[in-house]
């Protein structure tokens, strides 16, 4: 049963967060699959694709044997690459064969030859009188199988065309978007005739066949390999040609397709195949980004068929799960051993239950046997089931903690056994208890039960046993899992199926009356009725995380109708909160301590001097929180890897208005929120609702003096990029002094109407043609002066600059920071649902090498170090002859801001040679992405004429190698130590903030100096 509905989901259904089964106590040991396995990984987790029979295994054989390429990879046809994108046949294509057998399967997919004659004979009719034909297999269509469903649509789009073509005056008409047909079919007598007729009339179903060099002329491929899965043949094939491949999304897959990335190597469309047209449409209206998803698909390609990518594939897909087997195979102990019912009663006493019973005399002789479980219960153990529940309302900065205690988690040990804990992060066993989250079925129109035919409550005595048998099998282990959804959760239509989902009511409600109602006391889950009812099964531990209001608020500002509305909201769900955790301050069981406040300020590197203050205060909190999970491993070097401190300013983000409001919100939670308890001792556990930022920031509303404007000149549009940081960073790490006004212009006329009383800047960039130094220091007089763009440090009379050179240690200097348009892209990127900053060992490439070799003599040596390196190591690599402007236009084939920095955030390390100037954007930008730069300090660098431009970076946590030649071993050396390679990211985190800091302070205490 959990099969079929596994299968019935995948076809019915393009995506789907939560699994038709999963069967969490299939997981003890890798079950090898020579075919294809589910596409969702909680269904039956444990079974390992491996390569089919045939062809597949003939390869990786033949590999073994004389560490050669088989045909089928070596001949390849990658089609004629000088090929413009341009002159691809805009036509979705594909050639293929009818299936007959694939009629028979799955239950609720029949597809005789009677039934299609039917259909066929209701269509012809309707084509001749130029009726709309998919009205005419309307009802037909979700019956059918893809490959069926894909000719429709071709003959759907040779409808549109044919009615096009009679409009046109000239009879020239269109190409029909789609061009899917069969190559051969089933021979059933009357059959072939029915095609026949379709072809007659201009609607051929039948299509001629297609070589491969051939099918490297069209733009779009599809893989209808089946409804269950395409071949790897298939697959590679397409993504070989010049043209981008859709890929039909199905239910299971083969080993294949973990190397392939959906929108990377591939644009997923929905098994329906109901999406193709508007995936076709974008790819049309997008030619840039799709030309580089499809050119990344031909790179794969060719690499799965080179020597070092199918080394990798025999590594990834025979070596590893052939060793993953031997590991797992755990023999019966000769001292103590008992039989095998007694053995596996230790194990999988709970969830043992006979379907088969057979002798073994016969292969024929088995039944099929529905009974009671096969051996007697074993009572619960307590102590090895754990439940951790990271709550806090919405805003709470859940994502940013969660894989800080993964970290903590995956290094426990359990003393007794020596054993690692089992660790669930996403328990689907948990929130069927707690939320009632089953499995969605469009094909019932329903939630189906998760095991069961009702739907009980969160208390219910037969769930919450099956929720802990599933979640905590008797096998020796300390089972630990761990829940984070906050309160409120989700929205008023959220197909998560809440047992009370959030009320479009509470938008009207004040915060008490949102606290006293009895909707919002059950939502997303009763926290009395879950704790009563798991208590005495687990031990129930509660993360209480407490961040600043207004960041919490800003957080989600568009929620609710707004940040006003939004935050009465958070308001009453954090009276509801303290009302049930003050009156449970202990476990009932224990009397332990059964929650304890996390303040995510107390994490925040901005709020410290140094980085050995922030590194002692993480320690700390890590040691507390470790000692009230009572986990034994209580240090946690690597755990902050992941952590990404927000750099929302949240008065920038709310405004005035809404902030005033907000700390009227605030001061009713006074005494209630946090909640408070005696036995939280450490100073980071001291926090309120308000951070000492936001505080000022709140007292700047009351008394706007508190900041010194300053107005800042700008002149000519050519210096706007190295202006950069007055957009993206002085705000965040400046200390609050000054309100920066920023004004531009197109040359330095003075305008006394624009210029402001107070301290002010004028910024010129190097060789301004519309604005010399002279004429400015007249213009502005009052003003200082700072100048940009001057990357070989050749004018030394300005007050400021921003590229740093010793030979001016006189001038003030500003460091570059993000470029504006990569910050805006990062910004976007982050702001994704469920982004967190990766730890740098768990990232997709090792390094990027994205730069022209235009800007510097030093970069095309780096180009030809990495051509000769080849792939060593997993690397995104873009490198172009000529430095454009504006990476976003589409003219150039420079990489665009967004898939840059999407880029930076999976890249370990960045490389960063000099351009006209060692400094360059990219070093920040690679920083704030969690990327460690790469520089060298080459002869180029100490002959620049900007003397020791990096110095500020030569004791960071960087990697400075002194030629290109030693940065790939140098990289590969790091990459063998996880641990301190994540653990240099994250010092390289708490630097940067405190360089940053440290620079803009000064910067500010220039600007408000005496002229």
């Amino acid at each position: 049963d959990c099969v079929k509905q596994a299968f019935q989901a995948g076809l019915e259904q393009q995506q789907q967060q939560q699994q038709p089964c999963v069967e969490s106590h299939f997981t003890s040991s890798p079950i090898l699959h020579f075919g294809n396995v589910f596409s969702y990984e909680s269904i039956y987790p444990n079974i390992v694709p491996m390569p089919k029979s045939g062809d597949h295994i003939g390869c990786f054989q033949q590999w073994i044997e004389s560490q050669t390429i088989c045909d089928e990879l070596q001949h390849l046809v990658y089609g004629d690459e000088g090929l413009n994108w341009d002159e691809l046949s805009p036509e979705v294509f594909w050639r293929g064969e009818d299936f007959g057998y694939m009629a028979n399967v799955p239950p609720g997919q029949k597809q005789t030859a009677s039934g299609l004659r039917s259909r066929l004979n209701k269509v012809i009719p309707m084509w001749e009188k130029d009726k709309d034909v998919p009205l005419a297999f309307q009802e037909e269509y979700s019956t059918l199988l893809s490959r069926w469903r894909g000719v429709l649509l071709t003959l759907e789009s040779f409808a549109d065309r044919k009615r096009k073509w009679r409009k046109e005056t000239k009879g020239t008409g269109t190409i029909p978007w789609c061009n899917i047909r069969f190559n051969r079919y089933e021979q059933e007598a009357g059959y072939y005739k029915q095609w026949e007729q379709l072809k007659k009339i201009g609607m051929p179903v039948i299509g001629d066949r297609v070589d491969q060099e051939g099918l490297s002329k069209y733009r779009y491929h599809i893989d209808l390999g089946s409804d269950v899965g395409s071949s790897w043949e298939l697959n590679l094939q397409q993504l070989a040609k010049p043209g981008l491949l859709f890929h039909h999304v199905s239910p299971t897959k083969d080993y294949l397709r973990d190397y392939m990335e959906p929108w990377v190597h591939y644009i997923p469309v929905a098994p329906q195949l109901n999406d193709l047209k508007a995936k076709f449409d974008w790819a049309e209206s997008h030619p840039v980004e799709a030309k580089m998803i499809a050119d990344r698909g031909t790179d794969l390609a060719k690499y799965l068929a080179s020597s070092d990518g199918f080394e990798r594939m025999f590594q990834d897909d025979i070596v590893e799960p052939l060793r993953k087997v031997i590991e797992a195979y755990q023999p019966l102990s000769k001292e103590g051993q008992q039989n095998w019912r007694k053995e596996i009663n230790k194990v999988y006493a709970d969830s043992i239950l006979p379907v088969m019973k057979c002798s073994g005399r016969r292969t024929d002789d088995c039944e099929q046997v529905v009974g009671e479980k096969a051996f007697p219960s074993t009572k619960l153990k307590r102590e090895n089931c754990q439940i951790i529940y990271i709550i806090g309302v919405e805003g709470s900065s859940h994502h940013g903690l969660l894989p800080i205690i993964e970290s903590l988690a995956k290094k426990q040990i359990d003393p007794d056994t020596g054993l690692g804990y089992d660790i669930d992060m996403v328990s689907e066993d948990l929130k069927s208890g707690l939320f009632g989250w089953y499995s969605y079925s469009l094909r019932m129109g329903k939630h189906s039960k998760w095991r069961f035919d009702r739907d009980p409550g969160v208390h219910d005595p037969a769930l919450v046993q099956s929720v802990i048998s599933s979640m905590c099998p008797n096998d020796g282990k300390r089972h630990v899992a761990i829940e984070w959804a906050s309160f409120p959760s989700g929205y008023a239509d959220d197909k998560r199926s809440y047992r009370v989902k959030r009320q479009k009511d509470w938008l009207q409600m004040t915060p008490e009356e949102i606290a006293n109602d009895a909707l919002a006391s059950v939502h997303p889950v009763d926290l009395n009725a879950f704790y009563d009812a798991y208590a005495p099964h687990a031990e129930i531990k509660f993360v209480v995380l407490n961040r600043d209001y207004t960041e919490t608020i800003a957080s989600h500002k568009d929620w609710d109708t707004g940040p006003t509305t939004h935050s009465r909201i958070i308001s009453g769900f954090m009276i509801i909160l303290s009302r049930f955790l003050t009156s449970h301050l202990v476990d009932s069981i224990t009397g332990t301590k059964l929650w304890s406040l996390f303040c995510l300020e107390s994490i925040f590197a901005k709020n410290y001097q140094s980085a050995s203050e922030v590194n002692e205060a993480r320690r700390r909190v890590i040691f507390e929180l470790a000692f009230f999970l009572d986990w034994p491993i209580k240090e946690c070097p690597d755990c902050f890897s992941h952590w990404h401190e927000s750099t929302k300013v949240p008065a920038q983000l709310l405004g005035p208005d809404n902030m005033k409001i907000l700390y009227e919100h605030m001061s009713a939670l006074d005494g209630i929120w946090p909640p408070k308890r005696s036995d939280d001792i450490l100073p980071e556990q001291q926090c309120g609702l308000l951070t000492k930022s936001t505080t000022q920031a709140l007292d700047d509303l009351e008394h706007p003096s508190s900041a010194t404007p300053v107005s800042i000149y700008s002149f000519g549009k050519h210096g706007k990029k190295a202006q950069s940081i007055f957009h993206t960073a002085v705000h965040r790490f400046g200390t609050g002094r000054v309100d920066y006004i920023l004004e531009e212009k197109s040359d330095c006329e003075y305008t006394i109407a624009n210029q402001q009383d107070g301290p002010c800047l004028a910024i010129n960039y190097f060789a301004n043609p519309k604005c010399f130094y002279g004429d400015m220091i007249r213009q502005y007089p009052t003003c200082k002066t700072m100048l940009t763009n001057d990357e070989n440090c050749d004018d030394n009379r300005y007050d400021a600059r921003g590229y740093y050179s010793s030979k001016m240690i006189d001038t003030t200097y500003l460091p570059l920071g993000p470029r504006k348009d990569s910050w805006d892209a990062y910004q976007m990127l982050m702001n994704q649902n469920g982004s967190v900053i990766a730890a740098s060992s768990q990232r997709k490439y090792a390094f990027n090498a994205i730069f022209t070799k235009s800007t510097h003599a030093g970069r095309s040596i780096l180009a030809d170090v990495l051509q000769m390196d080849g792939n060593s190591l997993s690397s995104f690599e873009q490198i172009t002859d000529t430095w454009q402007p504006d990476p976003n236009k589409n003219s150039n084939d420079l990489l665009d801001s967004k898939s840059y920095m999407k880029v930076l955030l999976e890249s370990t390390f960045t490389l960063a040679p000099a351009g006209h100037n060692p400094e360059c954007f990219r070093l920040y930008e690679a920083v704030e992405a969690g990327s460690i730069p790469v520089i060298s300090l080459d002869k180029d660098y100490k002959q620049h004429k900007c003397k020791d431009s990096l110095s500020h970076w030569l004791d960071s946590p960087i990697v400075i190698v002194e030629s290109w030649n030693e940065a790939i071993p140098t990289m590969q050396k790091f990459l063998e130590e996880p641990e301190a390679l994540d653990k240099r990211q994250a010092d390289l985190h708490v630097w940067y903030n405190q360089y940053m800091s440290s620079a803009v302070h000064d910067f500010e205490s220039f600007l408000l100096s005496e002229k």
